[in-house]
């Protein structure tokens, strides 16, 4: 694995590097400036891994067509794509300031409504994507960024295009398990075909852990985890919290079944 570290004042073609303001798993994340109209934004660059740079290339690709495609005020916008000197990617994008709803997580619990707020926006943003045939496979908290009032649903890099042009290559192999454990629907953990009932079943997850502070199966290991999305049922949400609304613990229920055929549509949710 390789890490490109940018320096403050660097220039890739018209921006200008201003600091780094973010690393993760998959790469770092800077404040740049174009160096013609001063608008500012945020460039990621991949951390590569030896003989992965093609293949982050087209996850980078793919990330800027299907938002480019979506085009919703609750996706992130990105506006350009390139290559360092190295053939590392990097993608240009709308420069977001707040937190990450996995972030806001750790300091305690959202309120209520709060939490209906961030929901419903998410799902704005889903049925966008879906209407455009595009399934966002990788729903977790991390992916969603609470900008003010505004939420926005990160990182299209893995989505799965229901009917993709020509030229578009898929990132990820037939049979392949993707998506983050804790979150993910069983038919991906099967590494089964799947549609927009497979993001309803992560959103669940999510809305299952923002109202009773904890997702809806832990375990010490990935296997565990898996096999608990596959076979175990879900804790009645009212055990947790006696108070819940029926309504809203039947919808969580609902988000959370296994059979992606009972799980209820967006405009149900």
């Amino acid at each position: 694995m390789r890490d490109v570290h940018l320096e403050p004042g660097s220039v890739l073609g018209e921006w200008r590097i201003e600091q780094q303001i973010g690393q993760g798993g998959i790469g770092t994340v800077y404040a740049a400036v174009h160096t013609e109209i001063g608008k500012r934004a945020a460039l990621k660059v991949v951390r590569q891994r030896t003989g992965e740079s093609l293949h982050a290339g087209e996850r980078f690709l793919q990330e800027a067509r299907v938002v480019n495609q979506i085009q919703h005020p609750n996706i992130v916008d990105i506006f350009q794509l390139g290559r360092l000197d190295d053939g590392s990617p990097y993608l240009v994008m709308e420069l977001l300031h707040g937190e990450s709803l996995g972030e806001r997580i750790t300091r305690g619990r959202v309120p209520a409504l709060d939490a209906i707020d961030i929901l419903l926006q998410v799902c704005q943003a889903l049925a966008a994507a879906h209407a455009q045939g595009v399934i966002h496979r990788d729903l977790k908290p991390d992916n969603i960024f609470l900008s003010g009032p505004i939420v926005k649903l990160l990182d299209w890099g893995i989505a799965k295009m229901t009917d993709p042009p020509p030229d578009m290559c898929e990132v990820t192999g037939a049979g392949t398990m993707i998506g983050t454990p804790r979150y993910i629907a069983p038919e991906q953990a099967r590494g089964l075909d799947v549609d927009g009932r497979t993001d309803i079943y992560s959103l669940g997850c999510i809305a299952h852990e923002l109202f009773l502070e904890e997702p809806p199966f832990t375990a010490d290991n990935v296997a565990d985890l898996l096999v608990a999305h596959l076979t175990e049922p879900v804790l009645p949400p009212s055990e947790v919290w006696p108070d819940i609304p029926p309504v809203l613990e039947e919808l969580i229920l609902g988000m959370l079944e296994k059979d992606a055929s009972r799980r209820p549509s967006l405009e149900q949710v």
